[in-house]
């Protein structure tokens, strides 16, 4: 309810829209004429109640004036309208609003006004500009105008450094700037520049899409972007869009060519606009303007090293650090630079692979050992040991079916105690059995040393060990008696199953049967592994030391194992527990059959981990273990002569009877002297 005024009755009238006034007290008047001039009398319009809103009869159909009360007078105001010369697109009401407006834009839920820009929050390079109505939506383009611009952080163009000594900027031409002084480039007039602290920033200007016909837009001289030449008025269209001559309905496609696509949106047009890069340096005639592209570029120009021609943005290397690229006709060399790697993550090694510049942390093939009674340690490092004589899944791949390996276990004439007998893998197309004495079999047939089917097959021996490497990343080491290793790398991570465990870098689940439950303990673990009914599992023994009742043996035992305790392993103890293997080393020896060292077994499983771990041991366990050290140049084989060429005996036809036997034998040409393989020629 509005205040009401008290008045004598005369006719009223506002002085100060006849004055053009915003702020006017309403005066109660009667005219007085005369021949002259015409003179206003009257009295101030009184109100009750502070801060109500006024309505004046005569006032109401201007909605430019609002009244309310000030200190018991009738105070008004006129709304003072923007000036709308340089909007090209006005909404009008017809004299329902006071002003009319320039066609502001709604984008994401927000209004933004003509000529408006900002940045998107995630992307600094995503610019958006308001223009009467019409949003466009572009990536910037950076122009550089030094040969070494800096990136820095959070920016969208890199800059161009001065030299330190003033805040003012210099660019390409030699000009100097002010700090803060914007400048636009001498080539191209949409390349914008800004001096900010001794710093050139440089950026292509994106023009926005404009809302009226393209027969009204024009360049103006001197500068970048086309403006609209007249001005339009139209009612507000609602969710509506006025794009060019046409009105276009919400989520309607207003345009779409090679460079922008537009869409009508909640009354505003969004446009994705392409901007294009600069080509101020190209010639004029080298400008091209591909049917299918946005924007215009320039003539490809090749490059020609070492009689090889090269296009336009070819790279080519010279090594494996070393590259080059042709750039407008021109070859740019560099060498990549490696970053400094000080330490690698636990399990991993710093390795620098064939065919890469840089080293690089490699996480390192999982190891899972059998060794001894037989002892397992699997691939994420649990120990167990489990005297099973039977046929087990020592590992496979669950998941792909890429390999399966499978044990069987032999006691040897002993009571409770077992070891590894013959190992049997399956690979894609090949069957590898490999058995006591470096017996190996592939497809069920023997076969000689080095085997080669490379790449999917390679088994080879080094000394005493016999190694199988496969094309699958799967590698198996074995020493022709009980020792065996098998190597995966990490893309059988979380895949595998059997005794060697699942492999995905948790050792207290390790203990998982076919069922998917975890067993409580390693026997019962390793028994739901068991291939095939055909054999008896041995007495269950504890893994203790069990010589207590043969002091002889428990003499023995103590004595071979005690290397492991010695200080040619203490650099080793504080990263592999040495207990576990000098646990292991006791229970080997106590019940150890005749011409076999129980003992190596567990002390070569030590020092293959210490050494894995980067803890060079100086311990070599040939000599003590019976394994064949060969002299220099010499090298072993599982089927040599018995009867090796000597200076002694090198002229003797005499023919060898004794069958072959692992050993060692000189290379073909050379004989055998002072534990030296040696030309003919060099014998006394």
């Amino acid at each position: 309810m509005t205040s009401r005024y008290r008045h004598p009755g005369y006719i009223t009238t506002v002085w100060s829209m006849l004055c053009g006034y915003p702020l006017f007290a309403v005066i109660l008047h009667t005219w007085l004429l005369s021949t002259a001039t015409a003179q206003l009398m009257g009295s101030t319009a009184m109100c009750d109640k502070e801060g109500e809103v006024i309505q004046l009869p005569f006032l109401a159909e201007n909605p430019c004036i609002s009244c309310v009360c000030k200190k018991k007078v009738v105070t008004c105001r006129r709304q003072t309208c923007p000036n709308l010369d340089g909007c090209a697109l006005i909404i009008t009401s017809l004299g329902i609003d006071c002003c009319e407006k320039c066609k502001s834009c709604k984008y994401n839920g927000e209004m933004h006004a003509s000529g408006d820009r900002w940045v998107s929050p995630s992307h600094p390079c995503q610019v958006f500009q308001c223009q009467e109505g019409v949003v466009t939506a572009t990536v910037l383009q950076c122009a550089p105008q030094c040969d070494n611009p800096v990136h820095i952080e959070g920016q969208c163009c890199p800059v161009c450094l001065g030299d330190g000594t003033t805040s003012m900027c210099t660019d390409s031409h030699g000009n100097k700037y002010s700090d803060g002084e914007t400048f636009t480039s001498p080539e191209d007039p949409c390349i914008n520049c800004s001096c900010e602290n001794n710093k050139v920033i440089c950026q292509k200007q994106a023009c926005p899409v404009l809302s009226c016909p393209d027969v009204q837009t024009k360049i103006p001289e001197g500068e970048c972007c086309p403006k609209c030449m007249a001005q339009r008025k139209v009612f507000d269209l609602g969710n509506r869009c006025l794009f060019q001559n046409e009105v276009y309905d919400d989520g309607e496609t207003v345009l779409q060519d090679t460079c922008t696509t537009c869409m009508c949106l909640d009354s505003s047009v969004v446009c994705q606009k392409q901007t294009c890069p600069s080509i101020s340096g190209c010639p004029d005639q080298d400008i091209i303007y591909p049917d299918d592209a946005c924007c215009p570029r320039c003539k490809p120009q090749t490059c020609t090293y070492e009689d090889t021609i090269y296009q336009d943005g070819d790279t080519w290397n010279l090594g494996v650090c070393d590259s080059c690229t042709c750039t407008n006709g021109l070859i740019e060399c560099r060498t990549q630079e490696c970053p400094e790697i000080r330490r690698c993550p636990k399990d991993h090694d710093l390795q620098k692979l064939h065919g890469e510049c840089c080293a690089r942390c490699i996480e390192r093939n999982a190891v899972c050992s059998v060794f001894g009674d037989p002892h397992y340690r699997t691939f994420d490092g649990r120990l167990f040991n489990f005297q099973g004589t039977c046929k087990y899944l020592l590992a496979s791949d669950c998941e792909g079916r890429d390999f399966k390996i499978r044990v069987r276990n032999d006691g040897r004439g002993t009571d409770s105690f077992a070891w590894t007998k013959t190992l049997f893998i399956t690979l894609a197309g090949y069957e590898v059995t490999l058995l006591q004495d470096y017996v190996v079999r592939v497809n069920r047939k023997d076969v000689k040393l080095p085997y080669l089917a490379s790449p999917a097959l390679e088994i080879t021996m080094d000394q005493y060990l016999i190694t199988v490497k496969t094309g699958i990343g799967l590698e198996i080491t074995w020493d022709g008696d009980s020792f065996a290793e098998i190597f995966v790398s990490p893309r059988f991570k979380r895949k595998l199953c059997g005794l060697c465990g699942n492999y995905n870098g948790n050792r207290f689940d390790d203990y998982l049967t076919p069922s998917g439950t975890q067993a409580p303990d390693g026997r019962t673990f390793a028994e739901s592994w068991k291939l095939g009914d055909s054999c008896l599992e041995k007495t269950e023994r504890t893994f203790n030391f069990s010589c207590e009742k043969d002091q002889k043996a428990k003499k023995r035992a103590t004595k071979e194992c005690r290397v492991l305790k010695s200080q040619v392993f203490k650099p080793c103890r504080g990263v592999v527990d040495m207990w576990v293997y000098y646990r292991s080393c006791l229970t080997d020896a106590c019940e150890c059959p005749k011409k076999k060292l129980c003992a190596c077994e567990a002390i070569e499983a030590y020092t293959r981990e210490c050494r894995r771990q980067g803890v060079q041991i100086d311990y070599s366990p040939n000599k003590a273990c019976g394994r064949p050290t060969c002299p220099d140049g010499a090298v072993f084989d599982v089927c040599v002569s018995a009867c090796p060429r000597t200076c002694e005996n090198m002229n003797q036809v005499k023919e060898c009877r004794k069958p072959c036997q692992p050993g060692c034998q000189c290379p073909t040409g050379t004989v055998l002297h002072n534990d030296t393989c040696i030309e003919p020629s060099l014998c006394p």
